[in-house]
């Protein structure tokens, strides 16, 4: 077998679509957002950002709908001394191939 000199390529962001509205999840989404409904004692989110710091990811990208902004509030609260994090609002609800490139200036 060939050993390669490379060295391992490292993932340095970290994607989160949440701009969705919830709607299979009424009316439970009527009051919170999806994202932060409580699993355990922790709101579903939190679990991804604990999976990703423990990957040793640096940067996250959170995309956001306008009306999410309490996920914002949270994330900020929670983990922005921990990880990087950036923002990114999907006006109209246009898909997740939309969500995604709406990233592109942050990630490349």
């Amino acid at each position: 077998m060939k050993r390669s000199n490379k060295s391992p390529q490292v993932v340095k962001f970290a994607v989160i679509p949440a701009a969705g509205t919830g709607t299979r999840l009424l009316p439970v989404t009527s009051v919170v957002p999806k994202e932060l409904i409580p699993v355990g004692n922790k709101p579903m989110i939190h679990y991804a950002f604990e999976r990703i710091i423990r990957a040793r990811i640096s940067e996250v990208v959170v995309i956001l709908s306008p009306a999410k902004r309490s996920i914002k509030r949270y994330l900020r609260q929670e983990f922005s001394k921990k990880i990087k994090l950036n923002f990114v609002i999907q006006k109209e609800p246009a898909g997740l191939a939309d969500a995604i490139s709406l990233c592109r200036p942050i990630i490349g």
